[in-house]
């Protein structure tokens, strides 16, 4: 019974590896941009989100809303025009 819930952990974190393991790696997109455009917008926008002071899924959530707000858009990698 002790081991149980050590079980249950293990349990989960090998199921979020799987999930993670089969998602296709992301990257924010935006026609016309550069990677400096990206870079340059991904840090203004991390300075606005750490400057919240909030947990870091709002924080995470707060990056992506001004990159949308910028005009990104999160594409799978395989999917960005070289």
């Amino acid at each position: 019974p002790e081991r149980r819930p050590m079980r249950l952990l293990v349990v989960a974190l090998i199921a979020t590896l799987a999930a993670c393991a089969t998602q296709p790696k992301m990257a924010y997109y935006r026609e016309g941009a550069t990677a400096f455009d990206r870079e340059s917008d991904s840090a203004a926008c991390r300075a606005q989100a750490a400057a919240a002071r909030v947990p870091l899924f709002s924080e995470l959530s707060i990056l992506n809303d001004c990159m949308i707000g910028k005009g990104w858009r999160m594409v799978p990698v395989d999917q960005i025009p070289l």
